[in-house]
């Protein structure tokens, strides 16, 4: 799961974030976390989403808000698999929550 941050180095690195997650078996992108950035017009985590698909992955969803990705997890996930959040914003949160909804 990455939580890409900030707009000016989403759309700087976007196509790079894109190969970089080439060997991930499933990847999950949520919106950007603007931390002290205000929105760029036309940049948008769907640029990583893009770039990663034309790279070839195969398994690339968004899920631009974080609400959504604990419950999706949920439903994929078998025993054995890892998931590691990435970013530099909230996102590492949702470990927890993960943690927490695979006991139940």
């Amino acid at each position: 799961v990455f939580q890409p941050h900030l707009y000016s180095r989403t759309r700087d690195f976007y196509l790079d974030f894109g190969k970089s997650f080439f060997l991930a078996e499933v990847l999950v992108i949520t919106d950007i976390y603007p931390a002290r950035e205000e929105p760029i017009p036309g940049v948008s985590a769907e640029l990583i989403v893009k770039a990663a698909r034309d790279y070839g992955h195969k398994q690339v969803h968004y899920l631009p808000r974080k609400e959504e990705v604990v419950p999706f997890l949920k439903k994929m996930l078998k025993p054995g698999d890892m998931v590691i959040t990435m970013g530099a914003g909230d996102v590492t949160r949702l470990s927890d929550e993960l943690v927490e909804q695979l006991k139940k």
